[in-house]
């Protein structure tokens, strides 16, 4: 199904997770692109001898409108990437296009819960997404982020396990607590 990497380095949890898409929906998808492209240019050449004004706005937004959506929805199911770090103080994620990534949005926590949301069973293999939730200085929950892209359940529990052990070394470390092993 879909790839992930999870790693840490006892201070933040890194995920990054692709997409994996078969062939005939991508086929599809970039039909679609071909087909709309090709119109928005005939529009173009067919009415390039009136160029008013109208129509070069009226073109221009629409081939906004088609990257903004199709193109975009296009370049994730080919190159797509959720990229996740997580530490006590904040969850910063963006997504990755191939071409072009978004801006890594940065989110303050006092107080982390994360869980579960099942999806999906494909192939006897269960996946979900990793929903973050924060609670606020009055203590209410409020949903942070969900992932995107769909994880094992196995995926889920490592993230799960890692994130808890960040929250554990800063506790240890806050409480100047050393762990001494006997072996």
């Amino acid at each position: 199904m879909n790839k992930t990497r999870i790693s840490t380095d006892g201070i933040s949890v890194y995920v990054s997770s692709g997409v994996q898409v078969s062939l005939f929906p991508k086929i599809i998808l970039v039909l679609c692109n071909i087909l709309i492209y090709g119109f928005i240019a005939w529009a173009v050449f067919y009415n390039s001898e009136e160029n008013d004004g109208k129509t070069v706005v009226g073109i221009s937004l629409l081939v906004l409108l088609v990257f903004c959506t199709l193109t975009r929805y296009t370049f994730w199911n080919f190159f797509g990437k959720e990229n996740i770090i997580v530490n006590t103080k904040v969850i910063s994620y963006n997504y990755d296009y191939g071409f072009f990534q978004t801006k890594l949005k940065t989110v303050k926590i006092n107080k982390l819960a994360t869980g579960i949301e099942n999806e999906r069973i494909i192939d006897d293999v269960e996946y979900g997404k990793v929903v973050f939730i924060g609670y606020d200085s009055n203590g209410l929950p409020t949903n942070i982020f969900e992932t995107t892209i769909l994880l094992s359940k196995a995926d889920l529990k490592e993230i799960d396990t890692m994130i808890r052990q960040i929250f554990l070394n800063e506790f240890f470390d806050a409480s100047k607590f050393t762990g001494y092993n006997l072996n």
